[in-house]
């Protein structure tokens, strides 16, 4: 099936964080892959994007960017969603644009693009660069956040940015990577019962409202974006 120019890739986790962009978005064309189709969708200004969602701990990604760069010709990738703050006063809503991913459990880094990055930072200048620790597991509480931190000095921590660039550098992709912080450094996630005691533990209804707004920002951002592409 054709499709018209692709301006810009976007790639994230789960349904939720591009769930306003959907909305607001319409679906003009799909590309199969074995893993999981791309989504072409116009914008409200015109411009068209291609949509994938690589599940956590991107176990789609390397599927949907081998399909990407043989079927829609594009060689840069735009990695958006949420993330855990993990430094100090990393605080909800909080936009953080990723210089370096960093795989916890190997150590290996990867650097994203400084072009793609000036053009991110020239749209949100309220966000903070610097680097994004990756993990295989969820960091539930703070004492986790702060090991984290004291094992990489990451700003945050997300789960798919270094499997997703390690597929991308293979297929020579450029990548960049924002995203906004759902959780803040002092605040806990867990859900178990015996974690319910905690202090700052977020409730599931709270983070389902943080969500939409990140997901909101995202689809500000991806329009303001494609306009400069």
């Amino acid at each position: 099936m054709s499709h018209p120019p692709i301006d810009l890739f976007v790639m994230a986790a789960m349904g939720d964080e591009l769930s306003t962009l959907k909305s607001r978005s319409s679906l003009v064309a799909t590309i199969p892959s074995p893993k999981g189709s791309l989504q072409i969708r116009r914008m409200k200004n015109g411009k068209h994007i291609c949509s994938a969602i690589c599940g956590i701990l991107a176990p789609k990604a390397e599927d949907m960017l081998a399909t990407m760069v043989k079927r829609a010709k594009m060689k840069e990738l735009l990695i958006v969603g949420c993330c855990g703050g993990v430094a100090s006063d990393m605080r909800f809503n909080q936009a953080v644009i990723s210089q370096k991913l960093i795989n916890m459990q190997n150590g290996m880094s990867y650097n994203t693009d400084d072009e793609m990055n000036d053009k991110i930072t020239s749209i949100l200048p309220e966000a903070i660069s610097g680097n994004i620790a990756c993990s295989d597991v969820v960091l539930e509480n703070v004492d986790q956040k702060a090991d984290c931190f004291s094992k990489t000095s990451a700003l945050a921590v997300e789960m798919e940015g270094s499997a997703i660039a390690e597929e991308a550098l293979k297929l020579e992709v450029k990548i960049s990577s924002v995203r906004w912080v759902l959780d803040g450094e002092d605040e806990n996630v867990s859900g178990s019962a015996l974690d319910r005691a905690l202090k700052n533990r977020l409730s599931n209804m709270e983070l389902m409202a943080r969500m939409r707004k990140i997901s909101d920002n995202i689809d500000a951002f991806v329009e303001k974006l494609t306009e400069m592409m």
